[in-house]
């Protein structure tokens, strides 16, 4: 119970999901050079290096909301379903303070202006990012997060990413094996190694531990088809 009390909740990974539908998807400057860059994956938008990166990121989590920058993908350029034809969609991730850093009245507010603030970000580096070529857009905020996905504080880490934290210690090491103290109680959320992401690995090794601790077929050969 002491170790559990123990444990602390970042910010580690506090995002703000900002999501575009749009008639074009983004035609960079900068393909001027090199055309492959309007069929980038990822594309970070905002920032001029490390350094200023390094700086947004820490002023999200010192509870100041950074300037509109972001990580962006247009999934519609590889997956077309995910638009109407000829249409495209983009997402993409905000660094944000936490979730309790801001009033409700206050993440009220940035929902309802900081993806316009964000888009004139956008198009000084493609211009045709204008209103006009956006048909909806929407904003995610960590205060939504926590209450909808119960991420504490809007933190999908759900715990902060420290030595201490991870790996044989995630959450801490009498609880590392997703099983508890409790009988039948296995831990499977982004509390447990290996933290939050879009993978499922917490889920499926808790799957695992379930299966030898009943007697059950183990996941990993039903994976291999024996």
């Amino acid at each position: 119970m002491k170790r559990a009390k123990a444990f602390r909740y970042g910010p580690s990974h506090v995002l703000g999901t900002p999501a575009f539908c749009l008639y074009e998807a983004p035609r960079y400057k900068s393909a001027k050079w090199d055309p492959d860059i309007d069929k980038c994956f990822y594309t970070m938008v905002g920032f001029d290096g490390a350094d200023d990166t390094v700086r947004y990121i820490r002023d999200a989590y010192s509870g100041t909301l950074p300037k509109p920058a972001a990580g962006m993908w247009v999934n519609s350029l590889w997956d077309p379903s995910q638009a109407p034809p000829g249409r495209h969609s983009a997402t993409g991730w905000f660094f944000m303070p936490s979730a309790s850093e801001l009033s409700a009245k206050e993440w009220t507010e940035v929902r309802a202006t900081f993806n316009d603030r964000f888009l004139d970000t956008w198009r000084e580096f493609a211009p045709n990012m204008t209103p006009d070529n956006v048909l909806a857009q929407k904003l995610y905020t960590p205060d939504q997060q926590e209450r909808k996905n119960l991420m504490r504080e809007g933190d999908f880490s759900n715990g902060e990413f420290a030595p201490d934290q991870l790996g044989a210690n995630r959450p801490f090491p009498e609880a590392s094996n997703y099983r508890t103290e409790v009988g039948g109680l296995y831990l499977c959320g982004p509390s447990a190694y290996p933290g939050g992401g879009i993978h499922a690995a917490c889920g499926y090794n808790a799957f695992k531990a379930i299966a030898e601790d009943l007697a059950l077929a183990s996941p990993v050969v039903a994976d291999r088809g024996y």
